[in-house]
């Protein structure tokens, strides 16, 4: 007796929620999730919502940034996870994969599967040619509607030239560029620093 397989669940462009985290759970590949829209990571440089994808400039950064936030962690109630973490940013629904988050306190999860963060505290995203408009434009809005973020920064791979936000007690947003290898990135909400020098790359 034949037994068949379940037929395997075919990409679609547009999706609800429910959809997309049940077609990317079983994905080889990542997706991120924009109002109603499955856009695919690792298609570099195809269209508007490009992503590059693991681009040796761009994966130094981060994990030097990465390296550098985990060390000055030490004693404090945060983690720094990397994108492999998938974050709901609320009030939309929407799914990204920051290149870091920075959570402080318990966090919060989606639901028992435990693989989407809801209450990230701090963004940073690396940018890249082929991902500087879409990090910038769709991904920063999205951010700034989620009042959990209280920072964000948006780190040039290919300048000295980092983009940081930082959310005000009555919830606006006031923004700072740095770009000079003397400028300290700082995250006021759990007292990191990090001298632009030590991240740039030659």
């Amino acid at each position: 007796m034949d037994v068949k397989e379940p037929a395997p669940k075919l990409y679609k462009q547009f999706m609800t929620p429910e959809e997309y985290l049940e077609f990317e759970r079983n994905a080889e590949e990542k997706h991120e999730y924009v109002d109603g829209e499955v856009l695919p990571m690792e298609r570099a440089y195809e269209g508007p919502y490009a992503m590059a994808g693991a681009r040796l400039k761009h994966v130094r950064i981060v994990s030097k940034l990465h390296g550098e936030i985990y060390a000055q962690l030490k004693g404090k109630s945060c983690d720094v996870l990397t994108n492999d973490m998938r974050t709901a940013i609320k009030p939309a629904e929407n799914y990204f994969y920051p290149d870091l988050i920075i959570v402080c306190g318990k966090p919060e999860v989606e639901d028992k599967k435990a693989d989407v963060l809801m209450n990230p505290n701090i963004i940073i995203e690396v940018l890249s040619k082929g991902t500087k408009n879409y990090d910038l434009g769709i991904k920063q809005f999205a951010y700034m509607q989620n009042p959990s973020i209280k920072e964000m920064a948006f780190v040039d791979s290919n300048i000295i030239n980092v983009k940081v936000s930082r959310r005000q007690p009555d919830n606006s947003l006031k923004f700072e560029v740095l770009g000079d290898a003397k400028d300290v990135l700082q995250f006021y909400t759990i007292d990191i620093k990090i001298i632009l020098d030590y991240i740039k790359l030659q």
